[in-house]
């Protein structure tokens, strides 16, 4: 959903809200969960004081592509579906990839591959990876840092990628339920041993929840309970601390 809001009831009094929080034509954009929730306050035209943003890694697979001159592109509901802005560069093994923040209001990243940078060019795909328009769709509710599949160009086949990508430090995480009421439950496991601890931060991106839980040694899972019933009705973002790179989940508080 996207939307704006206007100081009358016509074109010509709408705010213009910076390019920080906004996509597209400055609209505000969030994606509606499967219930009722009510946004914090922001000041008409401008962004909150701390703007969520999400890293997400689109990469996509161009063996059997003749690459043209004006390059790979990504659109989606990210950027305002704009077919020139977001250039990919080439990883290697025919795989081209771009790393995007992505507004944290965006539960569902909707987007497709462009074999240029103009509409044309993009490409057209059908099956459980796409929506009826044939746009990718991938839920990115539960998620701070991702790095998404190698698709295939035009396709839902996934092209695994080997040889590129950096060790894991963790090899188990989960936070459950994902609609919590009283706790909420966290489990781990390491590697490599680390101090660890958890921050729990609301849409605004404020630390509403704060806990260290000493050394993890490599090879130890755990689990633990989080109180969240103190907490306001909404969403939030766990996010584990003392570990290099985003290792986070989202999670409702509901009554």
């Amino acid at each position: 959903m996207e939307y704006k809001f206007l100081n009358g009831n016509a074109w010509g009094t709408e705010e213009s809200a910076p390019a920080t929080c906004t996509v597209g034509g400055s609209n505000r954009i969030f994606t509606v969960p499967g219930s009722d929730l009510v946004l914090p306050a922001v000041l008409f035209g401008a962004c909150p004081d701390v703007v969520v943003k999400k890293k997400i890694t689109f990469r996509v697979d161009m063996t059997g592509q003749t690459i043209s001159a004006n390059g790979v592109h990504v659109a989606g509901n990210f950027q305002g579906w704009n077919p020139g802005a977001t250039a990919l560069t080439l990883l290697g093994n025919n795989i081209y990839e771009i790393q995007s923040e992505v507004l944290g209001s965006i539960l569902a990243v909707q987007y497709k591959f462009l074999n240029g940078n103009a509409w044309g060019v993009d490409e057209s795909v059908s099956g459980a990876c796409a929506n009826s328009s044939s746009n990718r769709v991938y839920d990115i509710s539960l998620i701070d840092s991702l790095v998404l599949p190698a698709y295939q160009f035009g396709t839902c086949t996934i092209t695994q990628v080997t040889g590129l990508d950096k060790a894991l430090e963790v090899n188990q995480f989960s936070v459950y339920p994902t609609r919590a009421t009283d706790f909420l439950k966290v489990e781990l496991g390491l590697a490599t041993q680390r101090q660890v601890g958890i921050e729990v931060l609301d849409l605004a991106g404020r630390v509403v929840l704060s806990q260290n839980w000493g050394e993890v040694a490599a090879g130890q899972s755990f689990a633990r309970e989080i109180e969240v019933s103190n907490l306001p009705v909404g969403l939030y973002l766990l996010r584990m601390t003392g570990l290099s790179g985003a290792v986070s989940a989202r999670f409702q508080v509901a009554r």
